[in-house]
């Protein structure tokens, strides 16, 4: 059985595409699919995926994210690292009101989630490293 790629235009064998999860087969050939994913289509797909991520949970948009990375000097606001520690930034947000506070590094952005924010529980985890430093 033959089908025709949708992309490359090309008559193929059914094994030279995916199937779908309903079980259907894919429109596309597995290396016009392969070459996509491989090239733009990945970076496209990651740029509208972070487009909508930003929109949706947090009411940014690209333009905006960046003013704010460029108003707190393009580093993390706590650790002050300029390379994202963790491999990527993250949209810190308090999450009572929902408003963004800031952009952070993984680690940060861990650590006050970690946390629940609690101010008391980050106060006493500063008292407890301040101790120790001195009874060494």
């Amino acid at each position: 059985m033959t089908k025709k790629c949708s992309r490359c235009k090309l008559s193929k064998e059914s094994m030279d595409f995916g199937k779908r999860k309903n079980g259907k087969l894919s429109s596309w050939c597995k290396a016009c699919l392969r070459h996509y994913q491989q090239t733009s289509g990945r970076d496209n797909h990651r740029l509208s995926s972070r487009k909508y991520s930003l929109q949706k949970l947090y009411g940014l948009t690209l333009k905006t994210w960046d003013e704010l990375f460029e108003s707190q000097g393009r580093c993390c606001v706590i650790c002050k690292s300029k390379e994202p520690r963790g491999g990527r930034w993250t949209v810190d947000h308090d999450h009572w009101l929902g408003h963004v506070r800031g952009i952070l590094c993984v680690h940060c952005n861990a650590m006050l989630g970690l946390a629940e924010d609690d101010e008391n529980l980050l106060k006493a985890a500063l008292w407890y490293l301040e101790r120790q430093r001195i009874s060494y």
